[in-house]
């Protein structure tokens, strides 16, 4: 049952507008469900508070009916001028084409229409007052037209072509993301095991996916226990079971967790089949996309799906790029690395083309990742600044803020065993678990933050 007041002295910051009011009062007062509305969209480098509109209608296409059944809004702080918000409403009517946009700081409520480009302003009032013009705010913006089209049956829908979307009609928060480099000994395994560890510690939900048949991933993480054949647990359940045949219970079945970080991260191991696999699924032909399809069973339910990948130009790395929303490219800058950047740009060109084909856009290159870099002060003062810069003008690929040191502490946490009476069993740590205070972990967590930035993950 929806309360019939709305005190404003509830809220003190801007999640608790955004909980006690919007979420507690508003929506459910105009009429809409938690199935019709869709919170924290990522659009670009910002992120939109509130998105609602029926799933019939996609904004991201040329259908312009959306425009008449959508609107979003916009929650600020308490203290919040709302004055200094409109030109970022202003954008998002326009970048999401959609008619309306609320904006408030639970104290006050301003609606503000898309016309002509310009945001004009149609209505405000206290929150407090809400109650009394919750018809009016229904009939200014069509609310009684949205829900009926909401409730119809779904006609067909052309192919949707914005990466957020996933085959639900929902607008996807999950963010994919590929760790590569053609040449081996880069670090992407340390990469890859910590920023899961580092995400998952701010409170995402991540889930890991092995593509090198190494299994260098499945290993640091915890998952690789046996050491004869007869005890694999891995063999019937990894990642080939998924590149083969679309089932949302064969990617339920091969989806493990993971005890090497807390709190948990969720695996999808790889296994030394892989190498001997990969002529039958060049041969199948369509390893990506069964691949990409059945990620969609379950990417609503993770934050960051984070991908590595083998140290070289196969199938398996051709998958994560084209899968992928964002490339990581981890390089300890020495020669050997550099001179191995031409063929990753090449290898990003063929895959961009092949993902224009099935509607996606370009994958994002976050940038070269310097890793397992020498942390001896001479070269980090005198050398290192110099090797970035010429790295960044020779190859046109901009080098990442993030700098991960190569120290012993990072081979101790992958390394790390527990004895029993008659056995040595590895149990891999992330450097959170192993050592939280460390350089190593602050540099990684220092990472996290500059991805949560980039991709759109907010705090």
């Amino acid at each position: 049952m929806v309360s019939l007041d709305f005190d404003p002295g509830l809220c003190r910051n801007e999640s608790e507008v955004e909980g006690k009011f919007i979420i507690s009062y508003l929506l459910p007062a105009l009429g809409f469900s938690p199935h019709t509305w869709y919170q924290q969209v990522a659009l670009g480098k910002s992120r939109l508070d509130f998105f609602i509109f029926t799933a019939k209608y996609n904004p991201f296409m040329s259908d312009r009916k959306c425009f008449q059944f959508s609107f979003v809004i916009e929650a600020k702080h308490p203290k919040e001028n709302l004055n200094r918000h409109i030109s970022q409403l202003k954008n998002y009517l326009t970048v999401l084409n959609v008619r309306y946009g609320i904006l408030t700081n639970g104290k006050e409520l301003r609606i503000y229409e898309n016309t002509e480009g310009k945001a004009i302003n149609i209505f405000e009032c206290k929150c407090p007052e809400t109650p009394k013009h919750i018809s009016q705010i229904k009939s200014l913006i069509n609310i009684s037209e949205l829900i009926k089209v909401s409730r119809k049956p779904a006609r067909a829908v052309p192919k949707l072509r914005h990466k957020n979307f996933s085959r639900k009609g929902r607008i996807s928060m999950n963010k994919k993301i590929a760790v590569y480099h053609n040449k081996g000994g880069v670090g992407k395994t340390t990469v890859v095991t910590n920023l899961a560890a580092a995400l998952s510690r701010k409170g995402k939900k991540i889930l890991v996916i092995d593509l090198d048949s190494q299994a260098n991933t499945t290993f640091a993480t915890g998952l690789i226990k046996f050491s004869e054949e007869k005890g694999d647990d891995i063999k019937d359940n990894n990642i080939l079971k998924i590149m083969r045949r679309v089932s949302s219970a064969h990617i339920q079945e091969v989806i493990k967790k993971s005890q090497f970080n807390t709190p948990e991260v969720d695996i999808i191991p790889s296994h030394i089949q892989l190498l001997e696999k990969e002529y039958e699924l060049v041969m199948e032909r369509n390893a990506e996309l069964l691949f990409s399809d059945n990620l969609k069973f379950i990417e609503d339910q993770y934050d960051v799906i984070l991908i590595d990948t083998p140290p070289s130009l196969n199938l398996y790395a051709r998958t994560a790029l084209v899968v992928a929303d964002y490339l990581i490219i981890p390089s300890d800058l020495k020669p050997f690395a550099n001179q191995g950047l031409p063929n990753v740009k090449k290898f990003i060109e063929s895959t961009n083309e092949t993902r224009r084909h099935i509607g996606k856009e370009p994958v994002n290159v976050l940038g070269i990742l310097p890793s397992k870099v020498p942390n001896y002060s001479k070269f980090v003062i005198h050398t290192l600044p110099g090797r970035m810069e010429r790295v960044k003008a020779e190859y046109g690929i901009d080098i990442m803020d993030t700098c991960i040191f190569q120290r012993e502490i990072l081979a101790q946490c992958t390394d790390n065993h527990e004895r029993t009476d008659t056995d040595i069993i590895p149990n891999p740590k992330s450097v959170f678990d192993f050592k939280p205070n460390s350089p190593s972990a602050k540099e990684f967590e220092s990472l996290a933050d500059e991805i949560m930035k980039k991709c759109g993950l907010g705090e």
